[in-house]
């Protein structure tokens, strides 16, 4: 043993492997020894009454299976089921791994596990759904490769046949266990490592990465001079020993085992805080929180800043270490936000608001005004804490903070529109009273997805989209001290200056990068583009640009996979490496140069049949995971499914192509056809291509699939009316729309938003246009004094905040009393005319 395992396993960057003789000292429900290779295939052989002349089990056990036929079943369950854990494996299950993998069918190590592990135990069939690792080791995968003797039903790898046909179909967890391999360090025990399948895994990753895989051991009483050969070739090294003596090393360098909080302390320093109590739970807390202050920031695992020339002035946003070096200018707006917020905290007359927006486009530098206030307030003795992406659970931070903070204090939180719903829930609850959130968001996302959730006297905001000469003097005397300064240098001040704000009034980013190099903000992106090297670096790039259009980074995990489907080199880190400049990468995310810098990209520079194929292997990365998808992967991941399944965006993506859209969604009808989002949204794509039978059978069979889903329900009720809207007999219109209205008026009591509004606008504008096309303008102005009066009654006549049904209640209102009439989406839709 040596100190690069210990350090790993320290760090939870070990892997296990147990084979058969890891199982050595465990008991059978007899109380007898467990057998091993050789054991087993005499017991076997016996069984059969076939002679035994030292044949490998794998033989043994081809021969025997035709003979014993379900027999054998019973055999293995006698000797491997119910099985006593050795005292080696009870002492090895207090340990904290990142994922276990056993070659072994008994019972013996998950009872150990069970009993001792301070991870919460998910034992994993090799054919189940690939989950990803658990970053902060609550949990554990122990994965039973070969089989469980508990599952029969589901077979075993044993024979060379088996072999066979796994390898023909590799199982998802075999492929799993190829990539860990090159990721995390792996400790073979009891195993000498002749499993076919393991090799054949690895050379495909091999094969579709170019990576180098981590020095990894295996463990065994002794290996031939050929046999440590052939494993260094793999970069794994031989060591002579015993599970029993791994075990006491174990015990003599870690007398008291880690647990996973401290396991995580060790592996990311930036979790390092403490607690009165309750330590895990306040780690599982703040896992994408930032506790803003210069001694937590310094220890910070960031991508790198970039030096001399800073990569802020490449056009990426600001890291920690950029703040606390001052590289980005403090502008006017800065200090005006600064001031107003400070004075939320300090002046009572402020004390009903309890949320601060910033506006700006994208690229105007919103990010880098949050970090810089949120720094400097943090500096006046105020708690401040920074939420950079969706995962973070809002509503348990809020609650810890207001149980333990003496004072009020500042929670920022970057694109705030993707958490407004539960933001809104924390305010109208009335569980944040000591503290106010910090908002950035595009004042168009603000308007259509946020503003609603949220009363007009709570809050305040600021636009910060344009700069002035003033600023502009700031960001170039930063530009000379971290910047590209050559052709600057050439121009006078005044010449610097205009130059500067000119480019500026599209975009701050654009216009530092416009003005530092001398080329348009198309150019740059067009020589930046004409520049990367590979496909897979190509390929890479849009794949990571489809998570920017969501506002988030893309996972290493799904990255790879994706690669792997389009055969391209899936080395994701070092194929970053190589892009320095436009991606960049930490902890297993991948972030773009810009969401300005990705649109450009995917608008000027890639062809639709290219992005169909980035957009069929990128949604085939999500299938191994188990439904409903977006339960099962953090809000980030799920966020990037739901685009990639959703109507709107791919037409978008897809600039409007009808074939290459529905063939898309036609590819996945087998793999996601227990989905209900995407049946969902492959209905909502056939409507809109006018399809209205096929979309109509695609949203009965995802209703009757998920009949208490309301955003399926809601786009089923659309339907009918959009059909009953088209149809020229008005017996069958008014029964569609007595369907639609049935749906409608049950979802309508809870208010619930779904795809283009609330149930209520739906029904009210529908029953309009039915009215209007088959009874009669009087009928249909009735039913809109009727709505607008009932929507009046459900809002006590206050809209604010939310600009559907204050734009709906207009309409009506002014359709009963003038007779002008603003068409509804359904009648939009309806009225639609298809090539």
């Amino acid at each position: 043993m040596n100190n690069d395992i210990k350090q790993a396993l320290s760090e939870g960057r070990i892997m296990l492997l147990l084979g058969a003789g890891s199982s050595f000292g465990s008991l059978t429900q007899t109380r007898k020894q467990v057998p091993l290779g050789e054991e087993l295939a005499k017991i076997l052989a016996e069984q059969a009454q076939l002679p035994y002349s030292g044949e490998t089990l794998s033989r043994v056990y081809s021969a025997c299976r035709p003979i014993l036929g379900e027999r054998i079943h019973t055999i293995l369950d006698s000797y491997f089921r119910n099985c006593t854990p050795s005292k080696e494996y009870n002492t090895l299950s207090k340990f904290v791994f990142a994922r276990i993998y056993t070659l072994n069918i008994d019972d013996a190590f998950e009872k150990a596990l069970d009993r001792n592990s301070k991870q919460h135990l998910y034992i994993r069939s090799r054919n189940e759904k690939v989950s990803p690792p658990d970053q902060l080791f609550h949990k554990l995968d122990y994965i039973k490769l070969n089989g469980d003797v508990k599952k029969p039903n589901e077979g075993y790898i044993f024979s060379p046949q088996e072999y066979g046909a796994a390898s023909a179909k590799p199982p998802l967890w075999y492929k799993e266990l190829g990539s860990d391999f090159f990721n995390y360090k792996f400790l073979f025990i009891g195993s000498k490592l002749d499993e076919p399948l393991f090799y054949h895994q690895i050379e495909r990753y091999r094969g579709a990465t170019q990576s180098e895989e981590q020095r990894s051991y295996v463990i065994t009483p002794s290996a031939s001079p050929i046999d440590i050969a052939s494993l260094k070739s793999s970069n794994i090294e031989h060591i002579s020993a015993t599970l029993s003596d791994f075990v006491s090393w174990l015990e003599s360098e870690f007398p008291t085992p880690l647990t996973p909080v401290q396991t995580l302390k060790r592996s990311r320093p930036e979790y390092n805080v403490s607690a009165d109590d309750d330590e895990e739970k306040y780690m599982r807390i703040f896992k994408e929180v930032v506790p803003i202050n210069r001694a937590c920031l310094q220890i910070m695992n960031e991508r790198d800043s970039g030096n001399p020339i800073r990569n802020f002035f490449k056009g990426f946003k600001p890291t920690w270490k950029d703040i606390i070096d001052k590289v980005p200018a403090e502008l006017e707006n800065t200090r005006i936000i600064y001031e107003e917020i400070y004075s939320l905290l300090k002046n009572q007359e402020y004390s009903n608001i309890n949320l601060y927006c910033i506006f700006g486009s994208a690229g105007s530098g919103k990010t880098t005004l949050a970090k810089q206030i949120a720094l400097k307030i943090s500096e006046h003795n105020t708690p401040v804490y920074y939420v950079e992406n969706i995962n973070a659970n809002l509503k348990d931070l809020i609650n810890e903070l207001e149980k333990k903070s003496p004072q009020k204090y500042l929670v920022f939180i970057e694109r705030i529109a993707d958490s407004a719903q539960i933001i809104g829930e924390i305010l109208s609850e009335q569980k944040l009273m000591k503290g106010i959130f910090v908002g950035t968001e595009s004042k168009q996302i603000w308007s259509y997805r946020a503003k609603e959730y949220f009363e007009s006297t709570r809050y305040k905001t600021k636009d910060i989209s344009l700069i002035n000469r003033s600023d502009a003097r700031k960001i170039l005397t930063k530009i000379r001290q971290y910047g590209n300064w050559t052709r600057l240098e050439r121009m006078t001040p005044s010449e610097r200056i205009k130059e500067l704000v000119t480019n500026s009034r599209k975009q701050l980013l654009i216009g530092l990068m416009e003005t530092t190099l001398g080329e348009g903000f198309y150019q740059i992106i067009r020589r930046d583009f004409q520049n990367i090297p590979t496909e897979s670096h190509k390929a890479l790039l849009a794949l990571s640009g489809i998570a920017s259009y969501q506002r988030t980074n893309a996972h290493e995990t799904t990255l790879t996979r994706a690669l792997q489907h389009l055969n391209l080199n899936a080395n994701v880190s070092e194929l970053v490496k190589q892009m320095d400049g436009i991606l960049f990468y930490k902890n297993g995310n991948v972030e773009t140069r810009h969401y300005a810098y990705v649109e450009k990209i995917f608008d000027q520079f890639l062809d639709t049949q290219y992005i169909y194929n980035i957009l069929e292997a990128y949604i085939t990365s999500f299938t191994v995971y188990e439904y409903p998808i977006v339960k099962h992967v953090i809000k980030s991941e799920a966020a990037i499914y739901k685009s990639l399944v959703n109507s709107k965006n791919l037409r978008k993506l897809l600039k409007g192509d009808k074939e290459k859209t529905l063939s898309l969604y036609n590819k996945f009808e087998k793999d996601l056809e227990n989905e209900g989002l995407y049946l969902m949204q492959y209905g909502i794509a056939l409507r809109d291509f006018g399809m209205y039978p096929e979309a109509y059978e695609k949203l009965k069979t995802a209703n009757e699939a998920y009949p208490n889903s309301p955003q399926i329900e809601h786009a089923f009720a659309q339907l009918k009316i959009i059909i009953a809207l088209q149809s020229e007999s008005s017996t069958e219109a008014f029964r569609l729309f007595g369907e639609a209205e049935e749906i409608l008026s049950r979802l309508d009591g809870g208010k619930v938003k779904v795809i283009d509004g609330y149930p209520l606008v739906a029904l009210s504008e529908g029953h309009i246009a039915i009215a209007r096309k088959f009874l009669s303008e009087v009928e249909a102005k009735k039913l809109a004094a009727y709505y607008h009066d009932k929507i009046k009654k459900m809002y006590n006549n206050d809209y604010s905040g939310d600009t559907r049904i204050e734009e709906t209640s207009e309409m009506l209102f002014k359709y009963a009393t003038t007779g002008i009439l603003t068409k509804g989406l359904e009648v939009q839709i309806a009225e639609r005319v298809f090539k």
